[in-house]
């Protein structure tokens, strides 16, 4: 080949190189709000999972800050319980949308039998979320907590250490069983946002992995 041909296509080789598209990296999470409804007309027993925009960098601390009540059970039987049920115990949230009776943290109202098998609110662990892209899904400790009892406004705050993967969030009801989330209705707010040095006060570094106050704060 004739030096000046070799000499042109070394050229065209190295122009593009240099005009190829660098391999995008994954979008780092900020701050950003879902919406977690409680309705899916499925058999799998999930409502969800919702995912974050962004990957949470590996050992990187975030706070999922969720409120908002759903239900479980159909709208009408709270108004008239029947088939199972056959009162309302507890105090249900009335809205618009219908009566809702369970949060992230509790449940606090449900259609039930007479007399009330248990005295509301009484904890559960169905609002699930995971920070590894779903490989593994738990109801994670609140930030503040325990708690006794649902907070004003059914707010809770959650401690999320980065693996460099993708959240998910997800309501689990009754896998294997019948399309349990398609009478489900209500949603969560969820809120992920960086934690802050505040996050780590109290027993928050704890939540986080952290072996004290300091290496949290410096964490962040």
């Amino acid at each position: 080949m004739p030096r000046i041909i070799r000499i042109a296509l070394c050229a065209l080789c190295s122009a593009m190189i240099l005009a190829a598209p660098a391999v995008a990296e994954a979008k780092t999470q900020g701050t950003q709000t879902l919406k977690l409804s409680a309705h899916r007309k499925n058999i799998s027993g999930y409502a969800g999972p919702i995912n974050t925009a962004g990957v949470f960098p590996t050992g990187k601390l975030y706070v999922a800050e969720v409120s908002g009540a759903i239900s479980y059970y159909a709208r009408r039987q709270y108004i008239h319980p029947n088939h199972f049920w056959n009162t309302v115990c507890g105090e249900p949230l009335v809205t618009t949308s219908g009566s809702l009776g369970i949060d992230a943290e509790f449940v606090f109202a449900r259609p039930w039998t007479t007399p009330c098998p248990l005295k509301l609110p009484v904890r559960w662990d169905n609002f699930e979320l995971s920070s590894n892209n779903g490989a593994t899904y738990s109801h994670p400790a609140p930030l503040g907590g325990p708690f006794t009892a649902p907070t004003p406004g059914h707010a809770y705050s959650y401690p999320i250490v980065g693996s460099g993967k993708y959240g998910l969030f997800r309501l689990r009801d009754n896998p294997g069983g019948n399309p349990a989330t398609a009478d489900n209705y209500g949603r969560l707010i969820i809120q992920v946002r960086p934690a802050v040095a505040a996050d780590c006060s109290g027993t928050g570094y704890v939540l986080f992995g952290q072996p004290t106050e300091a290496a949290c704060v410096a964490a962040i």
